[in-house]
């Protein structure tokens, strides 16, 4: 038996991707100089996306032999730490400087 915590917990992405998608202007401001270039709306896009592919693979089709979502979810969650990863700048740069 499922509880409901476990089924709300794949929406955590949902809340900061949506926001990310209706208004990015924040995350531009605060993340200059390094990361301005970042398309954060559609970041945010993904990042909802990931969050709804997340609660169809996890909770929709737990245990399904043949889980269609389990790749989806597996694709945007690695695609989205990718991007993330790939901009933030490393120790290296932020103490140089």
């Amino acid at each position: 038996r499922r509880v409901w915590w476990y089924r709300v917990s794949s929406f955590a992405y949902c809340v900061p991707g949506s926001l990310a998608a209706v208004r990015p202007e924040p995350l531009s401001q605060y993340a200059y100089p390094c990361c301005t270039y970042l398309p954060f709306r559609s970041m945010g896009i993904a990042i909802a996306l990931n969050g709804l592919a997340s609660y169809a693979s996890d909770v929709v089709y737990l245990g399904e032999p043949m889980n269609p979502w389990k790749r989806v979810d597996l694709v945007l969650a690695t695609a989205n730490t990718g991007v993330q990863e790939r901009a933030a700048p490393s120790k290296a740069e932020s103490t140089s400087g």
